[in-house]
């Protein structure tokens, strides 16, 4: 007698379909947490800029400094410029990693942030004129109140850029004729 062994195949299909499905969730949540911990990064270092660009500002009013010839030659001055390029940097890439998972309705963040970073690694700073420069292309982002969403900071960043409140920082970053102005009623 001959026994035939029956392979259920609706239920072997319906386990490897409950099989994927889950794995995929779990990539998908796994997605999504990395996107959080990037946007959340990127919150941290604009707090941190902040911080920087307070004690920079502050340094370029000291007396000692202003009687400087070459104020990088001062500790604090060369410590703040070395912490506001690595957390432009850091902008950059967390808005990158963070940009590459969602379309971003904010076109000109990257723009601007790209100008700044590059501008920031290769500029020298000599003199105080110079160094103050740094306050005013950061300004976009210096002037974003920090305790925001990172939603919030993408379309508050975007309209700062694209006000014409910040013309002067999109001219020294060599932006402004990329970047078109808007108004309240468009552009």
């Amino acid at each position: 007698m001959k026994q035939h062994f029956q392979i259920p195949w609706a239920q072997i299909l319906i386990v490897c379909a409950a099989l994927v499905m889950a794995f995929g969730m779990g990539g998908s949540v796994q997605v999504e947490q990395e996107a959080v911990g990037q946007r959340e990064a990127f919150r941290r270092s604009l707090q941190m800029l902040d911080q920087y660009l307070c004690a920079l500002s502050e340094d370029l009013g000291d007396p000692d400094i202003l009687a400087l010839e070459a104020p990088l030659e001062d500790d604090r001055i060369q410590e703040n410029l070395v912490r506001v390029r690595r957390t432009s940097v850091a902008l950059k890439q967390d808005y990158v990693s963070n940009a590459g998972r969602e379309t971003s309705p904010h076109p000109h963040v990257y723009l601007y942030l790209l100008a700044l970073e590059e501008t920031l690694l290769e500029s020298n700073y000599l003199d105080l004129e110079a160094l103050s420069q740094i306050l005013t292309i950061c300004r976009p982002l210096w002037d974003i109140e920090t305790g925001l969403s990172y939603k919030e900071i993408m379309a508050q960043l975007e309209e700062n850029v694209t006000s014409g409140d910040y013309q002067d920082a999109l001219e020294l970053l060599g932006i402004s004729d990329m970047i078109p102005i808007t108004t309240q009623g468009g552009t």
